[in-house]
């Protein structure tokens, strides 16, 4: 979704709601997916919330799709942590330039491990 579609609040200021406000129509029959990582703390005693996700269909249900992975580096022994994985359709205007003019369909990450888990 790109991020002129829609306004989160507050923005790195201490509060106790978040507000997402959705500037244009969604796709019908779709899943919407949030994910906060670990930016939402508590007010009081600094505890954060981690893996914090809101979830939103357009459609009847909230769809169940499941993806899951490890991600290794083809290079180096050692994998990173904190790798962000991007998923593209591949259809009829798939091209080995996609990457860099496109925005993915999917977004997730493995957060502090080489695993990935995307619902």
């Amino acid at each position: 979704m790109d991020q002129d579609k829609y306004k989160i609040k507050p923005q790195s200021s201490v509060a106790k709601k978040i507000k997402i406000e959705l500037l244009d129509s969604l796709i019908p029959n779709t899943t919407y997916t949030f994910n906060f990582g670990e930016s939402v703390m508590d007010n009081n005693e600094g505890n954060l919330l981690p893996f914090f996700q809101y979830t939103l269909s357009t459609g009847a249900v909230i769809d169940s799709l499941e993806i899951k992975g490890v991600v290794t580096d083809a290079y180096e022994m050692k994998t990173e942590p904190y790798t962000s994985i991007h998923l593209y359709p591949i259809d009829s205007t798939y091209t080995d330039s996609t990457i860099f003019l496109k925005k993915p369909f999917y977004v997730t990450s493995t957060l502090d491990s080489v695993i990935y888990n995307e619902i």
